[in-house]
């Protein structure tokens, strides 16, 4: 019987021939591991820097100050008013009051817990109704009683002479006896004023 076993093919490999081949095949998967493992390092680098960010967003500032109670518009400051306070950058405005404000004067009612900002301070020099007074506009005293009206309505003035208006979305800043002061904007005042000169004027809610 003749016989048909396999040769062994292992007596016809060249050792050498086969390390290189191995050799061939190896480099690829190399580089493949090596572009992953610089893939995942350059993630994880990004992700640390990205937490290193926000760490640093929510450590603590400098002092900030902080109202103790409610604080009415146009009150100066006193110690017992303000507390100061360190927060996160995160958690601040853009323009909290990093100085002491006692002696300053609110230009607008803050609340208990609010974080002072500069844009609501006033010097301490001011009076009260300039401190109420936003930019570019003057206090005028209305020379008859409202008593509807309370600080913080928004009235337009009309001339009782010819119903004419004269003034539009004046805020009424403090009430004296029953007159009301408004702050009106520096543009409409010579028409109030001339209003007031041939009779009054007529506030109407609006706001």
């Amino acid at each position: 019987m003749s016989d048909f076993s396999r040769p062994d093919v292992r007596r016809h490999l060249d050792p050498f021939a086969v390390r290189a081949a191995l050799r061939r095949h190896r480099w690829p998967r190399l580089l493949l591991v090596l572009a992953v493992a610089l893939l995942l390092g350059a993630r994880l680098d990004a992700a640390i820097g990205a937490a290193d960010a926000a760490e640093r967003a929510w450590r603590p500032v400098d002092e900030v100050w902080v109202a103790v109670a409610d604080l009415d518009a146009g009150v100066e400051i006193t110690p017992d008013d303000v507390r100061p306070a360190r927060l996160p950058s995160a958690a601040l405005p853009r323009d909290p009051v990093t100085e002491n404000p006692v002696g300053r004067r609110l230009r607008d009612a803050v609340a208990a817990g609010e974080i002072i900002r500069i844009g609501r301070l006033t010097d301490g020099t001011d009076g009260t109704l300039v401190a109420l007074l936003p930019a570019d506009h003057g206090g005028v005293r209305l020379q008859s009683p409202a008593p509807h009206l309370r600080v913080g309505d928004v009235v337009d003035l009309y001339a009782r002479l010819d119903g004419e208006r004269v003034a539009a979305r004046a805020e009424v800043v403090s009430i004296d006896d029953d007159l009301p002061t408004v702050a009106i904007a520096t543009a409409d005042l010579p028409a109030v004023i001339g209003a007031f000169t041939t009779g009054d004027v007529v506030p109407v809610v609006v706001g």
